[in-house]
């Protein structure tokens, strides 16, 4: 990733990576997705979403 944000391409580990993230934890498709791809590019997720605060792995901030 470039910057603050970046572009990350759709590829076959991301996909792995959101499909092994989905069998582990309880997470709807998107969170699955939105997951991997903050794991895959080294970034902190900053979300609302209580779902996400199971994923230990997951750089993140609780913004509620």
């Amino acid at each position: 990733m470039n910057g603050p944000a970046g572009w990350l391409e759709a590829s076959e580990p991301l996909l792995i990576s959101a499909a092994q993230i989905m069998a582990t934890h309880a997470l709807s498709l998107s969170a699955a997705w939105i997951a991997a791809a903050a794991l895959q590019g080294g970034a902190t997720l900053m979300h609302m979403d209580p779902e996400f605060q199971a994923i230990d792995a997951l750089a993140q901030e609780w913004l509620a």
